[in-house]
């Protein structure tokens, strides 16, 4: 993931301050885990990898 996110396409949505790829990230699962769940879709795994 970008070391900053990059909301250059949807300047709309862009936080005020700027955040990791990562934070960006974590905040659309936690936006749209509702809408998956709902439709009977789960999470499986939401965690930091660090390897790559």
């Amino acid at each position: 993931m970008k070391e900053i996110a990059d909301y250059s396409d949807f300047p709309k949505i862009a936080p005020v301050s700027k955040i990791s790829g990562y934070d960006a990230f974590m905040q659309y699962i936690q936006l749209a885990k509702p809408f998956v769940e709902q439709g009977a879709g789960k999470y499986f795994s939401s965690g930091k990898e660090t390897a790559f």
